[in-house]
């Protein structure tokens, strides 16, 4: 009787791998495109280029089934647009000071 809880509990936790690394992928996606839109492939070519590669890569590790490397590419790929972003409004805001 308590193994059947326990089955449960894997069986839940198993099926949770696709929707976390999706959702995660969805959150790169979108970082992505907000760094991209501040102007960061010109302002902040390193760290734009290098969230575009994570992406990718969390891209082609999700499409083999591997969720859990997948999600932490993408997490890497979120806080590289994220700093990709924030140092392409920082080089505009000095371009627009006088």
């Amino acid at each position: 009787m308590r193994l059947l809880p326990a089955l449960l509990a894997i069986a839940v936790l198993a099926g949770c791998g696709p929707v976390q690394s999706t959702s995660t992928l969805m959150d790169a996606e979108v970082a992505l495109e907000a760094a991209r839109a501040a102007g960061a492939r010109e302002n902040a070519t390193y760290e734009y280029v290098s969230a575009e590669a994570y992406l990718k890569k969390a891209r082609e590790t999700a499409n083999r089934a591997r969720y859990e490397y997948s999600k932490d590419y993408a997490r890497k790929a979120v806080e590289l647009a994220k700093e990709a972003r924030e140092k392409a409004l920082a080089a505009s805001n000095r371009k627009e000071a006088p």
